[in-house]
């Protein structure tokens, strides 16, 4: 029988569920004004939906929304990260903070 030195053995399990993999995800949320816009991350094939767990990474989001100027901007997104908030301006209206 050969040693293995540094392995260690693998335990018997105890139930008999399948095995769960587990990725370090987070809830994803952005906060948008109006709140009718349309929400997208760009470099990504699912579709955003509010809360949606992802990955720790930079994410290009897009809002917009009829009659309003389309946003675009990268977010990175990790553990304890908070909504992303974005106000769209009304197109042909000066957007002052």
């Amino acid at each position: 029988m050969a040693a293995y030195i540094g392995v260690q053995a693998m335990a018997p399990r105890l139930n008999n569920g399948p095995i769960k993999y587990t990725t370090s995800t987070f809830p994803f949320s952005v906060v948008n004004k109006p709140n009718f816009s349309k929400v997208r991350i760009l470099n990504i094939k699912p579709v955003y939906q509010q809360g949606m767990h992802l990955g720790e990474d930079n994410y290009h989001i897009e809002v917009s929304a009829s009659g309003y100027t389309t946003q675009r901007l990268w977010v990175k997104h990790s553990r304890g990260s908070r909504p992303v908030l974005i106000a769209l301006s009304k197109k042909g209206v000066a957007n002052v903070h």
